[in-house]
């Protein structure tokens, strides 16, 4: 699955999409809990080519659980959660990692179903603006003029250029995502990054390669989530084709569970800051 999902994302580089085009990512719609890591990427790509306008997924048992039939013929596309168990060798423990999947079908492949029209969720672009503006100066991270936008580990500066050298405006806001994420790595607990790593100073590495394809998806997300919009202008897809390529075919279904996981987590580093103030506010 991980692996088709790879060669899909490179062999269709040149072609334009946008992961999350309602401004809403794939959820489970018996549960309305919200898919993570890879999932998301998967679904949202399946989405775009069968062209799918629900975001609503679920099993054939779940769809079934609400009086829903998964049509006839229909096929489900594969989701993945990895899980972990201790392997006994001798005396030891060994932590081992498993992966379990599914099936799951969208909401336009069953009949029994009123499929809700998933509203596009828009904002005006000073609001947008404002929410992401306010979302990154919670985190703390200090952003700075630069001549290009980079995330500098040892001053812990994020360095952004104008916006006015943006061909888009939310262009700046995506950027300014995709470096907030490289930013959350050296700051989370634990960090996703550790500074003797250095792996920014092997630009050819898999680990640096991987790091690059989660800050593009974790940018993905959040601009999804502060609805920031996504056009030819801000595409995120070619940037990780790029990146897949340039791993070993072998390596690829493993550096796009771990960058998409990976995102998601900061995703969430990274709003806590903000849920963590409203919640100060509220109390």
């Amino acid at each position: 699955m991980l692996a088709d999902l790879a060669e899909r994302i490179i062999n269709n580089k040149d072609d334009w999409f946008c992961p999350f085009p309602r401004g809403k990512m794939p959820y489970n719609a018996t549960t309305d809990h919200q898919y993570h890591g890879v999932n998301i990427l998967s679904l949202a790509f399946q989405s775009m080519s069968m062209g799918y306008t629900s975001d609503g997924w679920a099993t054939y048992r779940q769809w079934k659980s609400i009086g829903a039939q998964v049509r006839k013929g229909e096929k489900g596309t594969l989701i993945v959660r990895k899980g972990q168990w201790m392997r006994k060798e001798g005396d030891d423990a060994i932590p081992t990692s498993y992966f379990k999947t599914w099936n799951v079908f969208n909401a336009e492949q069953v009949d029994g179903y009123d499929v809700p029209q998933d509203p596009v969720f828009t904002y005006p672009m000073e609001e947008r603006h404002n929410r992401a503006n306010a979302t990154i100066s919670a985190t703390g991270a200090i952003v700075r003029d630069g001549a290009r936008c980079a995330y500098f580990p040892k001053s812990n500066q994020i360095h952004m250029v104008p916006r006015k050298m943006f061909t888009a405006h939310d262009a700046y806001w995506h950027t300014l995502f995709h470096e907030l994420v490289h930013w959350s790595g050296y700051n989370m607990k634990p960090p996703r990054i550790k500074k003797e790593d250095e792996i920014w100073k092997k630009d050819k590495s898999i680990q640096y390669a991987v790091e690059e394809i989660t800050a593009e998806i974790g940018a993905s997300i959040l601009a999804c989530q502060h609805g920031i919009i996504l056009d030819k202008n801000t595409s995120d897809h070619p940037y990780i084709a790029g990146w897949l390529s340039s791993i070993p075919k072998s390596d690829r279904p493993a550096a796009l569970m771990t960058g998409a996981a990976d995102a998601w987590k900061a995703s969430e580093f990274i709003n806590g800051f903000s849920q963590s103030a409203e919640d100060q506010q509220a109390a």
